[in-house]
């Protein structure tokens, strides 16, 4: 039987862009439709503690991290689209 990583997946690029501000590694990365993109994280207990803050309210961030990861996010999302 192989043994598989269990992943996180988001295609909420706010959510990607705060996971990623907290330096967490995105692993990959999915297209499951041309306009659509998945952002692959590993799950850690780390991670679902970030995703737990982020949703009620308790996240802090430095807002420069935050925001070149969304940008870099972007670069991610738009180098793949071919129009």
């Amino acid at each position: 039987m192989e043994n598989k990583t269990i992943n996180f997946s988001t295609s909420d690029i706010k959510v990607a862009s705060f996971i990623l501000s907290k330096s967490v590694s995105l692993i990959g990365t999915e297209r499951p439709q041309k306009r659509k993109v998945v952002f692959l994280f590993e799950r850690t207990p780390e991670l679902l503690q970030l995703i737990s803050d982020y949703l009620t309210n308790k996240a802090l961030v430095n807002p420069r991290l935050l925001f070149e990861s969304f940008d870099n996010l972007k670069r991610i999302i738009f180098k793949e689209i071919e129009y």
